[in-house]
């Protein structure tokens, strides 16, 4: 196991630092390679944003669910799908970690992205498809300070059988 998954904390304040071309080719990457339920590639799609004034804007509609993070990795899904979510879960799983190993923070939004499926405004500026939804949204930046990593050695309950 990689020291990413081990190591990986929720990041909610960035710097206001720009991410290079690089380093989002390489999280777009990361999400390229999720897995998809039976192989329905078409049930999601990513929107990248990384203007300022659109991430203005979501966030104003989130009431600042994103916490200010240079880029947004918007994973949308189609609403009929019994898979999409749950893949738009792995997406989420491998942006982050492909994030800490290039030495970025992130956080998993499901409020944020729950706002924006609410407003007709943030479905007309991420031009989301007719039937998609908005499953989860990954703020990616440069930590502002770094978090420390908690202790997970006993987290959830295991049984061996």
């Amino acid at each position: 196991m990689t020291d990413a998954v081990l190591t990986r904390t929720a990041v909610r304040k960035y710097q206001d630092q720009s991410l290079t071309s690089e380093q989002l080719q390489k999280l777009v990457a990361a999400f390229q390679a999720t897995p998809a339920g039976m192989g329905q590639f078409d049930v999601m799609e990513l929107k990248l944003v990384t203007s300022k004034a659109l991430r203005a804007e979501l966030e104003k509609l989130a009431d600042g669910a994103f916490y200010g993070a240079p880029a947004l990795f918007v994973v949308a899904t189609k609403t009929d799908s019994p898979f999409a979510d749950r893949d738009a879960s792995c997406a989420a799983e491998n942006l982050m970690i492909e994030a800490k190993e290039l030495g970025l923070g992130s956080v998993y939004i499901l409020g944020g992205a729950m706002a924006l499926n609410k407003s007709e405004k943030a479905q007309e500026l991420l031009h989301l498809k007719s039937g998609y939804n908005v499953s989860v949204v990954v703020p990616v930046g440069v930590p502002a300070e770094e978090p420390a990593t908690p202790d997970r050695t006993d987290r959830y309950q295991v049984e061996n059988l």
